[in-house]
């Protein structure tokens, strides 16, 4: 390319260009981020370990924070998580070391219902599209079955290691805002 930047500043670059700044201003920006909580948010099964003994490492907290972030920017967060409703609350009351609170969601779907049901109710609160929504599962079968019924939603498979997942969502294209009005 005849540029004194490295091979390694020129990927960079183009990864920030076509992932955040081109889709930030080309693209319909998302509306809403939809988490998963087991594996997803921290590790773990509610239902099965308890409110004490899921993990949440540094890398989760950093999940959480940027999630937490792009509620600050005006994004909708909710959570479509097969546990119950009532456990779900305890723990965002109760664990004191988690970054997010109830408080941050916008909506909590927390049933045994199909996800792809509770991301219906979910746009149908927010009155929104399912086309804007991300959703964050690290269930394949989860994703699946929510893509089989909306194509049109955008999906993250949350890794094992939640800095992978970190990475793939600060750079997933329609998350960037280039300026944040009133409104947000």
């Amino acid at each position: 390319s005849g540029t004194r930047l490295s091979a390694k500043a020129c990927m960079m670059i183009a990864k920030d260009l076509g992932l955040r700044y081109l889709p930030a201003l080309l693209k319909p920006m998302l509306k809403a981020i939809v988490v998963d909580l087991d594996h997803t948010l921290y590790r773990g099964v509610l239902g099965e370990d308890g409110i004490e003994k899921i993990e949440v490492s540094k890398a989760y907290l950093s999940f959480q924070k940027q999630l937490k972030d792009f509620a600050n920017q005006g994004f909708f967060i909710c959570i479509a998580s097969k546990n119950e409703k009532q456990d779900v609350e305890k723990l965002l009351d109760q664990r004191k070391d988690f970054l997010i609170k109830k408080e941050d969601f916008s909506l909590i779907c927390a049933s045994w219902e199909e996800k792809s049901s509770m991301i219906e109710k979910i746009a149908d609160f927010l009155n929104i599209h399912v086309d804007s929504i991300l959703f964050i599962d690290d269930n394949i079968g989860e994703i699946l079955s929510v893509l089989a019924k909306y194509p049109d939603i955008h999906v993250i498979q949350a890794s094992e290691n939640p800095q992978i997942t970190n990475t793939i969502l600060a750079n997933y294209p329609g998350l960037m805002k280039l300026s944040i009005q009133k409104e947000d």
